[in-house]
């Protein structure tokens, strides 16, 4: 297994490796973003180009150390990932991105030659793997595969903005509710103390009349 420490990683820029799309953590396009992970150019274009037809936001790098460094500031629907890279191999990447909790749990696709398949499922699965796609791809079959966990995806984030609304919306009528009591609190304080001074003064005035 490859000494690779994922948190050393920097995030990829506009000066990095050619494919390489500079993330934006920030975008609100409402589109999820893919990861596309091939050391064949060949092979990152041709699936680039069956990917395109979803119309979501699709990043390309060629190796595994690169794809580390997107994960370190995006967030991905899934991961496709080539079993067979040179350096740090798709089973060493798959292992480093499980080490992190923002995308322990990211669906991972590998893509694989037919012939490698019996030796390298038990394995891809053991790492985490939810599929696998044969080489050559098939396009209705990848298009099929992504579009599941990019739809997945999408109504995952849209759960979580609906609970952190309510959970504002929450802690927002908590404060409106913690204001109004503290109010009436002040409202009623004073009017003990006009209802004191008036018993005072009528004491007084029954002291001066007697």
């Amino acid at each position: 297994m490859t000494n690779y420490d994922i948190s050393s990683a920097r995030p990829a820029d506009t000066g990095g490796s050619p494919g390489v799309k500079p993330p934006d953590p920030h975008a609100s396009d409402g589109k999820a973003s893919i990861l596309l992970v091939d050391d064949r150019e060949d092979k990152r274009l041709a699936m680039e180009t069956v990917i395109a037809g979803l119309g979501e936001n699709l990043v390309k790098v060629s190796s595994g150390k690169e794809a580390l460094r997107c994960l370190l500031s995006q967030d991905f629907a899934v991961i496709l990932l080539d079993v067979n890279m040179p350096g740090m191999d798709g089973f060493e990447t798959a292992y480093l991105i499980r080490q992190r909790r923002s995308s322990e749990h990211t669906p991972i696709i590998f893509v694989t030659g037919i012939s490698d398949t019996e030796t390298h499922v038990s394995r891809g699965y053991s790492l985490g793997a939810v599929d696998y796609i044969l080489t050559p791809v098939l396009p209705e079959v990848l298009r099929t595969k992504v579009s599941v966990f990019v739809e997945l995806f999408k109504k995952t984030e849209q759960l979580k903005r609906q609970t952190e609304r309510l959970r504002l919306a929450h802690d927002e009528l908590e404060l409106r509710v913690q204001e109004r009591t503290s109010e009436l609190a002040a409202v009623n304080q004073a009017l003990q103390k006009e209802i004191a001074d008036r018993q005072n003064a009528e004491h007084r005035v029954l002291k001066i009349n007697g």
